[in-house]
């Protein structure tokens, strides 16, 4: 009887942070997970935040406002708002 032989290469490691090379990317649910926002969602709030202080005149010390910062945890508490130094750069 013939043995039969795979000529086709593993598949990758599944991701296990305790074992060192298996670390992958994270993903809108790996993040979701670890509670953090993704990158282009954050992008996305920061860009609305400009928008809120720029169409509304509003200085850029409003983003470091109690107030606001409770306004924005209290609407998505994985969301922390530009500083009023990164704003206006």
């Amino acid at each position: 009887m013939a043995s039969i032989t795979s000529t086709s290469t593993p598949d990758p490691p599944l991701a296990c942070p305790e074992v060192p090379g298996t670390a992958r990317r994270d993903t809108p649910f790996s993040l979701a997970l670890k509670g953090k926002l993704t990158k282009e969602k954050t992008e996305e709030f920061h860009r609305a935040v400009t928008a809120f202080v720029v169409k509304g005149l509003h200085p850029f010390s409003v983003v470091e406002a109690p107030s606001f910062r409770e306004m924005t945890k209290a609407l998505n508490p994985k969301y922390t708002p530009p500083s009023r130094d990164s704003l206006s750069n």
